[in-house]
């Protein structure tokens, strides 16, 4: 048959209460962390986002100011103070 029924011990309701209270409270808390740790992250993101066009646009700037130097020697107009001058290709290019 069947066996006897265990006591079943009465708690509270001020013990069921809080723990309801306080199961709510630990899930509002995750979804504020939650929140808080996915704000960080975005901007975290966007930081190394804005630092890699940072370093894109300095590069940009670095190549075009190399550009532009390479342009300004070859532009026919030798100069004359630079340590590096070849007489004789400029003599070369004049003939």
């Amino acid at each position: 048959m069947s066996a006897p029924a265990a006591s079943v011990r009465k708690v509270s309701s001020l013990f069921q209460i809080s723990r309801y209270a306080f199961l709510g409270l630990g899930v509002v808390y995750g979804a504020v962390h939650a929140n808080t740790l996915k704000k960080n992250a975005e901007e975290r993101k966007a930081e190394a986002a804005y630092g890699n066009r940072i370093k894109l646009i300095q590069s940009a700037r670095d190549a075009w100011e190399v550009k532009k130097a390479q342009k300004a020697n070859s532009s026919g107009a030798p100069n004359f103070e630079d340590p590096n001058f070849d007489v004789e290709a400029w003599f070369n290019t004049l003939a």
